[in-house]
């Protein structure tokens, strides 16, 4: 007899008293893995679902919750993901201009930034609504709870029960290939990772089943990874991810299976949305460049890599034992024993048609390994030294097995769920005993442990942090009259405060850079400790910083070949205007880097920008207004490709059935197989 009907049955033997029980029998009935009633898995349910993880991870991320732009988010690297983002900010001044990120080290296109993920939609609206600092904080919150939700739709794909649901969606959201990485500030590194795990579930789903809907998910699940910033994680997906996918898509013999079309069609469909940053970066990436290590060292032997899902100790983190470096964000990614003895069940109960979904998990797990232990990278290092030195951390790709792993854990628990254990009878108020399986006694303790186990673990990262106290002084301090280019202290806390202030930085580190283009010359320097007060240009102290000025360095003069004319700039993103007067003719040489897009404008007029690494052209003697406006052909190409792809997305959805024959197996149907 089904609970169902067991409740029908209570009901009529106790009229008028009926309302406890039915809703003691409806909460085991929810319980009930083998239960597939259509309140269970009703639209309302699955929001309600969503609606506990979301919960959960404002609590987990409660810290960044504080919208005061003075708290930062704990780790170094914090303010370094932070300036792309401001770019931002002149959105609502000048529209396009923000295609030109005039901030730092000479001025680079916007849209070609692979570190910060600038262009993901969470970001931008963030950062429109909330500002940098804010919005940056409520993207981590925002990344904590995509990684919840993408772990419970993977589990809802497989046909999981509610329990397996709940439970890996709570452990992804504290899982510590997140919080770890927060060691060092990385939101962009947990951005990347919540959103290639959005990917598991339309792609399984398409694999199984076949649907153009799913298709439709996948492919911008893959466009918002691809704009999700770093490159590390995108590589891991492209190289070991997608690759896995092949399982579904070839047969028995090798040959391929009539869903490859829906495979091919996704990955059209993020090509095309993610096209806004992908066409601009293509074309710039002959002049990309990014620092790198020599040898190859910053990945781990492959033996050991796995043992980092199961080690909470933070000082083991900090030493050189099992062959990591010591640099704990690109090494933490605990879990611990439970979810990954559960991820072992499903080698022995699952049944022969979920066979393709198993080879999938085991696959793709074996080869974010691979990649992550920084093996490929040792062997190609001395074939492609320039190459392989780029990718100083692939350990850091090794946190896309944490969601994976979890997808077995969740898959087992079902499993395990569903053996015919023995029964512990309960009886209700008013009503008939229930029979409550033993499993839930067994694992219980187990599954809440393993959940604060986590949390508990990765809390120490989770923390606020704060600007140097004196950084609101030093800015203003650095703040010119026209659009010079500013030195700030030797490190990334100094930054934002100047940047909010209006400034354009120099001479700052980047995690990549233009190949081959000069970096220009500060016309106010920040020293950290004293400096002799007869030095040139001494301006005087700030707390404990140092102030020199350098007139000669300014951000647009006229060169008459005997002096340097200064002239009057102001410079937002893209929009650069100069006013200068002079006594003789020569040549405006703005101190930004010149690249195809830049146009120029003297009094109204169009006028040819000469050749060279900076923005000049002709300027005759006498009073003259200069425009210099940057309008990218593949930006704009770009953006219409997204647009045809969010077109082409809509109509395919719209136009899609809501069900398509099952093409294969779910592990929550597995073949029969003995208990164990």
């Amino acid at each position: 007899m089904s609970v169902e009907d067991q409740t029908a049955q209570a009901s009529r033997r106790r009229p008028g008293s009926n309302r406890r029980p039915w809703l003691s029998v409806r909460v085991l009935a929810w319980l009930n893995p083998s239960a597939h009633s259509s309140w269970r898995t009703g639209p309302w349910l699955a929001a309600g679902e969503l609606l506990l993880i979301l919960c959960w991870a404002l609590w987990v991320g409660r810290e960044y919750l504080n919208l005061d732009p003075n708290v930062w988010a704990f780790g170094d690297d914090f303010p370094l993901t932070l300036e792309p983002y401001y770019i931002w900010r002149w959105l609502p001044q000048c529209g396009s201009c923000v295609f030109w990120n005039g901030l730092a080290n000479g001025g680079v296109p916007a849209f070609v930034e692979s570190h910060g993920a600038i262009l993901h939609p969470f970001v931008v609206v963030s950062t429109l609504v909330w500002g940098v600092i804010n919005g940056a904080k409520l993207t981590m919150v925002a990344s904590l709870f995509m990684a919840g939700a993408a772990q419970w739709w993977l589990a809802r794909v497989m046909r999981l029960g509610p329990v397996p649901r709940l439970w890996v969606g709570g452990m992804a959201v504290v899982g510590g290939h997140l919080a770890g990485r927060m060691e060092l500030g990385l939101v962009a590194v947990v951005l990347s990772l919540a959103s290639g795990a959005m990917i598991l579930a339309p792609g399984i789903d398409l694999g199984l089943r076949g649907r153009r809907r799913s298709a439709v998910f996948l492919g911008a699940a893959l466009a918002f990874t691809f704009l999700s910033g770093q490159g590390y994680i995108q590589i891991g997906i492209l190289l070991a991810i997608l690759p896995a996918f092949l399982v579904f898509v070839i047969d028995g013999r090798l040959r391929p299976r009539p869903v490859w079309r829906e495979f091919a069609l996704a990955g059209l469909l993020s090509f095309l949305l993610a096209a806004v940053f992908l066409v601009p970066f293509l074309h710039f990436s002959p002049h990309f460049s990014k620092h790198g290590e020599a040898l190859a060292t910053g990945g781990q032997p492959l033996e050991y890599v796995p043992l980092n899902l199961v080690i909470r100790d933070p000082e083991f983190y900090q030493d050189e034992s099992l062959g990591k470096i010591i640099l704990p964000s690109v090494n933490i990614n605990y879990i611990g024993w439970v979810p990954v003895l559960l991820a072992l069940v499903p080698l022995r109960l699952a049944g022969r048609d979920a066979r393709r979904l198993l080879a999938f998990f085991m696959i793709a797990i074996s080869l974010v390994f691979f990649f992550g232990s920084g093996t490929p990278t040792r062997l190609l290092a001395s074939e492609f030294p320039e190459i392989m030195s780029r990718l100083r951390y692939p350990t850091l790709t090794s946190g896309l097995a944490v969601p994976l792993v979890l997808g077995m854990a969740a898959w087992g628990l079902d499993l395990l769920l569903k053996v015919d254990w023995p029964s512990l009878k309960v009886r209700l108020r008013s009503g008939p005993s229930r029979g409550v399986p033993a499993t839930w006694l067994v694992l219980a303790v187990p599954l809440l442990w393993a959940l604060d186990s986590a949390y508990d673990f990765g809390r120490m990262w989770l923390l606020q942090d704060y600007p140097p106290p004196q950084a609101q002084a030093v800015a203003e301090a650095l703040h010119t009259d026209s659009a010079e280019w500013v030195l700030p202290p030797v490190s990334h806390y100094w930054i934002p405060a100047i940047l909010e202030a209006g400034g354009k930085v120099t001479q700052v580190y980047r995690p990549w850079y233009w190949e081959g283009r000069p970096v220009p010359l500060p016309r106010i320097e920040a020293e950290n400790g004293p400096v002799d007060p007869a030095t040139p240009g001494y301006l005087g102290t700030v707390g404990w910083i140092s102030l020199i000025d350098h007139p000669e360095n300014e951000y647009a003069s006229v060169d008459t070949g005997d002096r340097q004319i200064p002239c009057r700039a102001t410079a937002l993103g893209g929009n650069i205007d100069v006013v200068c007067l002079t006594t003789e003719p020569g040549t405006l040489v703005v101190q930004e880097n010149q690249w195809t897009g830049w146009r120029a404008w003297r009094d109204g007029e169009r006028i040819p920008l000469e050749h060279g690494p900076w923005l000049e052209v002709e300027a005759p003697l006498g009073d003259h207004e200069y425009e210099f406006r940057y309008r990218p052909w593949d930006v704009v190409l770009g953006i219409v490709l997204t647009v045809v792809g969010i077109v082409l997305a809509v109509w395919l959805w719209v136009t899609s059935p809501r069900s398509q024959p099952e093409v294969e197996g779910s592990a929550s149907n597995p073949a029969p197989r003995p208990g164990i």
